[in-house]
């Protein structure tokens, strides 16, 4: 049975299993590679960063206000 919110989330989950989880995170870091090691070398941008993961992804107005509060260059170029 698959829960239909997971086929798209961004959230690595058991549902996707791990083939699928390795290849969004590879597909990830293989095209945003420089902007996510640049984001997580700041302070600013990594803090929001850890902010954002203990968010509940599907938290739309959570995660927009937590992006407004760090706001950044770096997190613009990042997001």
């Amino acid at each position: 049975h698959k829960v239909p919110w997971v086929q798209h989330s961004i959230d690595v989950t058991w549902e996707k299993g791990p083939y699928q989880n390795a290849k969004e995170i590879y597909s990830m870091i293989s095209k945003c590679g420089p902007c996510i090691t640049k984001c997580l070398a700041d302070e600013n941008c990594k803090a929001c960063i850890d902010a954002l993961d203990v968010i509940d992804t599907r938290d739309q107005v959570a995660s927009y206000r937590t992006v407004v509060s760090y706001e950044s260059e770096l997190l613009r170029d990042f997001s």
